[in-house]
């Protein structure tokens, strides 16, 4: 959860060399999510545009619109 976040950046360390596809139901949070990902090092983060409900119109019609 987005209000977690800031507290439980060490279990990400892994993959601050990585990429990271950040998501959420329409992007809002995921955007916010992306932006302390990248003030804590992380090199290569990504929002998903639209986030999930985009994904479901765009991409997989089977994942599930909520």
């Amino acid at each position: 959860p987005l209000a977690e976040l800031s507290a439980r950046l060490e279990e990400f360390a892994a993959w601050k060399d990585r990429r990271v596809v950040v998501h959420c139901h329409h992007g809002g949070r995921a955007e916010k999510a992306a932006q302390w990902l990248v003030d804590d090092g992380f090199a290569f983060v990504e929002n998903l545009d639209g986030g999930i409900d985009a994904w479901s119109l765009t991409v997989d019609s089977g994942v599930a619109r909520y």
